[in-house]
């Protein structure tokens, strides 16, 4: 008495490749056995179109082509690199241009000594660790100094909080008053 294997759900990829009928016996199928072929399974197989398939789209060849001995190389960078190699090759163009820090022209009065303290702290050296993308942490600090100081809203009073918050994080560490001012600007 012979036992039948287990019944796949599809045909075999030889059987498919073939275009046969596959009896999906597992693991591997008969037609395969009987004609002394390589029975590929029931995986999934994954295709790419080639330049003379007629089922699939057009294949598209390379824009270009490497000449000669040249090979590609993937380079892993950070923005720290990309700002690094800015840096070093704007030399002598922003050598002439002095370095000026920024002094607030306007503090909101109802802010204490502290508080102004650490909004002057925050525009002359915390605003430098802010990580950006698309800006300079520079412009992102001159951006976030804007909106806090432009009006007397609920609003722009979370943001002066906030980076009152990141101020003294930054200057102190973790301690009681960057998470009370953390706590207030929500």
């Amino acid at each position: 008495m012979s036992v039948k294997g287990d019944t796949a759900s599809r045909s075999c990829g030889t059987c498919r490749e073939r275009r046969i009928i596959c009896d999906r016996t597992t693991p591997t199928c008969l037609q395969c056995s009987h004609s002394k072929k390589n029975c590929k399974g029931y995986v999934v197989r994954f295709s790419w179109p080639t330049a003379n398939d007629g089922r699939r789209s057009a294949v598209l060849t390379a824009r270009f082509q490497l000449h000669g001995n040249h090979q590609a190389y993937l380079v892993n960078t950070t923005s720290w690199d990309v700002e690094i190699h800015y840096h070093l090759t704007a030399g002598s163009r922003n050598a002439s241009q002095p370095f000026l820090p920024l002094f607030m022209s306007w503090i909101p009065s109802k802010l204490d000594a502290g508080e102004k303290d650490l909004l002057q702290y925050f525009q002359s050296e915390a605003s430098q660790s802010l990580a950006t993308l698309s800006h300079a942490p520079v412009q992102s600090g001159e951006i976030l100094m804007r909106v806090a100081l432009e009006s007397d809203s609920p609003s722009t009073a979370a943001v002066v909080r906030s980076l009152l918050a990141l101020s003294s994080l930054h200057r102190y560490g973790v301690q009681s008053q960057a998470m009370d001012l953390k706590t207030s600007s929500l």
